[in-house]
């Protein structure tokens, strides 16, 4: 009996001595977030905002793709109301238990956050695709995996089974994740329907998706071009036109039409399609030059921008740049295509508009310099920055330009840093004493690490 009590009291000390040696390595491997492990902090109100994931770096992605097969121990609305159960007092002190299924989705969207660095945990993202019964977390999945290599042959199956669907919520969520991801493989083109006559109006969300495919959207443009003319569906046309390129010429007669509509919101966009479609839009010139005095400021901004792009000559876009950077901003918008950059659902306002144009114009926008170069050293930051890359275009040279850039790179709003990201990115190898500023912005968020890691590519190129 004494025997038996020895060797299950020494069996308890190895299992104690394995548990605390778990626990030890636990801590010294797991990255963490915000001080927190991060399991915890995904679980924490912090967990919200997932693209602080990029602090702990690619450590975070095994620790993720175990997170995003999390599964309750015990049902979640058991555990709810057992802390629901608890004095108020206790309640105050005891944080809620938050759902794996909640887990699970926020770690699926870290795992696409990291994009092709995820690769190798591809497989963990496709099955919580293909099976989990959490529509949220199917979402995610969805997202992820398209983020991570939307050319993969599962990820392809994956979607084409998607995009099949007679259900509209299946259809509609496979579509939304190219447009959240910015990504649409070509191979899939071919189950874009358009069809105007769906009682679901999924043609609505397929119009915004032929907007990421960029120039690969030109045989669509005749299928575009009647959706134009439908108040309900004109906006999702004009976005879907926004990237198209030369390519998009059959649909310059609508956009002329468009350009002169009463509708505040659908000009601006129809001088940016027409900037895009660029020199094969020459009949649009005489409804640009109007558009050039519109009542709305970025109107009138890409409108003579459109006109410079088409025809070559800047003697009359020039002068209504350089207005509008001295005009009072009106709030007009200019939406930028859907992952520009990196960015998502954002506008510049009509002078930021402006700012950004007169680099287009390069060394015919001399002139504005000094109010450029006054804009760079005051304001908030995206005037700033947007001034910045405006006077290394016109100077041909980023060394006045820089320190902003460096200065934007720390800032606390996401945007302005991978904005600065992607400007870094255009100047190449000139803009190499700022690499190791973009390393540490590598940190700050997934978004901004991605743009980081692309201008870090784009200045170790060779120049010529």
């Amino acid at each position: 009996m004494n025997l038996r009590r020895m060797a299950c009291f020494g069996l308890g000390i190895v299992f104690l001595a394995v548990v605390v040696t778990l626990i030890s390595v636990s801590k010294e491997t797991t990255p963490t977030v915000n001080g927190l492990a991060i399991s915890k902090w995904l679980r924490s109100s912090g967990g919200r905002y997932v693209g602080q994931a990029a602090e702990a770096g690619t450590n975070a992605i095994p620790c993720l793709a175990r997170l995003a097969r999390a599964h309750d121990l015990i049902p979640y609305n058991w555990s709810i109301k057992a802390w629901s159960a608890l004095p108020r007092s206790l309640r105050l002190k005891v944080r809620p238990p938050v759902a794996a299924s909640e887990v699970r989705s926020r770690a699926l969207e870290a795992l696409g956050g990291f994009g092709s660095e995820a690769e190798r945990e591809l497989a963990v993202v496709i099955r919580a695709a293909t099976n989990d019964t959490d529509l949220t977390v199917w979402n995610c999945a969805l997202r992820a995996a398209v983020a991570i290599d939307a050319y993969h042959p599962q990820v392809l199956a994956l979607l084409e089974r998607d995009l099949r669907s007679s259900d509209p919520v299946v259809r509609g969520s496979a579509m939304a994740a190219f447009w959240n991801t910015g990504i649409c493989p070509r191979a899939v083109t071919n189950l874009i329907l358009l069809d105007p006559h769906d009682k679901n109006q999924i043609f609505l969300e397929e119009l915004l998706v032929l907007s990421v495919l960029g120039s690969d959207a030109a045989p669509f443009v005749p299928r575009i071009v009647p959706f134009l003319a439908d108040d309900s569906t004109r906006m999702n046309a004009l976005i879907a036109l926004q990237r198209v390129g030369p390519g998009g010429i059959a649909a310059v007669p609508a956009l002329i039409a468009c350009l002169r509509s009463p509708e505040t919101k659908a000009r601006p966009r129809a001088a940016a399609a027409l900037m895009d479609i660029g020199a094969p839009a020459t009949d649009a010139v005489p409804a640009l030059e109007t558009a050039m005095r519109d009542q709305e400021l970025a109107t009138r901004v890409l409108a003579a921008i459109a006109r410079w792009r088409i025809t070559g000559d800047p003697s009359l876009s020039a002068p209504v740049i350089f207005a509008a950077l001295q005009a009072e901003d009106d709030g007009s918008p200019w939406i930028l295509p859907q992952g520009t950059f990196g960015l998502f659902n954002f506008a510049f306002n009509g002078r930021q508009t402006a700012l950004w144009f007169a680099g287009e114009l390069g060394p015919a926008a001399r002139e504005m310099l000094p109010v450029l170069i006054t804009q760079m050293g005051t304001g908030s930051d995206w005037y700033r920055i947007l001034a910045a890359r405006s006077v290394w275009k016109i100077e041909g040279s980023p060394q006045r330009s820089l320190p902003v850039l460096q200065s934007c790179l720390n800032n606390r709003d996401e945007n302005v840093r991978i904005l600065a990201c992607h400007i870094l990115g255009e100047i190449g190898p000139p803009a190499a004493p700022l690499l190791r500023d973009l390393a540490a912005a590598q940190r700050t968020t997934l978004a901004t690490r991605r743009a980081a890691m692309k201008a870090i590519k784009a200045i170790h190129r060779q120049p010529g």
